[in-house]
């Protein structure tokens, strides 16, 4: 969900209908484990680490943090922390340069948005869905569907043919633009 929150915020607005929602756009890797491959959140694994830093007392517990380090890898603290500061600047220059650009504090709003689309701590799970409400009231420009109906048809239209595309076909990804182009990624 967030490489879409990540561009539905660099649109002027966001055409969304009563039962859509966008997701945080906190960066995840996925990390290969003994019992398999795990996704995680970046924030998530920053934050492991501090925790782990803040138990270290004795020699056990630094064996302890050096087996997760060695786990997970020694440059992944800093892929952490560059994920988590690029997802907010590119949303946050997005949405100061295209959705607020008119609006005298486009800096502010656009920094408080960005940075609370990003925060794993707050929004808890990638995978929350922040609906129309919610995503109003913290300042984003969302049109509702529902005021065109014209609009609303179109929309539900693509949707629907997206969703039957989907569901015949092992489909995971489908980007068209305006010139009937597509890009269609199966499984």
């Amino acid at each position: 969900m967030s490489a879409v929150a990540m561009i539905a915020c660099s649109a002027n607005e966001i055409c969304m209908g009563k039962h859509s929602f966008l997701g945080p756009t906190d960066p995840q890797f996925v990390l290969p484990t003994p019992i398999g491959p795990r996704q995680m959140a970046a924030q998530a694994a920053l934050q492991q680490f501090e925790i782990t830093k803040a138990g270290l007392t004795k020699q056990s517990d630094s064996l302890a943090c050096n087996l997760l380090i060695s786990q997970l890898g020694p440059d992944l603290i800093a892929q952490c922390e560059n994920a988590v500061e690029m997802s907010r600047m590119l949303v946050g220059n997005w949405l100061r340069n295209y959705m607020f650009m008119e609006q005298h504090n486009r800096v502010q709003l656009s920094y408080r948005i960005s940075n609370w689309l990003a925060d794993h701590s707050k929004i808890k799970s990638h995978s929350r869905h922040l609906p129309r409400k919610l995503l109003i009231e913290k300042g984003l420009v969302v049109k509702e569907l529902e005021k065109d109906k014209i609009e609303q048809d179109l929309s539900l239209s693509v949707f629907h043919a997206a969703m039957t595309l989907i569901s015949m076909f092992k489909v995971g990804k489908i980007v068209e633009n305006q010139y009937g182009r597509a890009f269609i990624r199966s499984y």
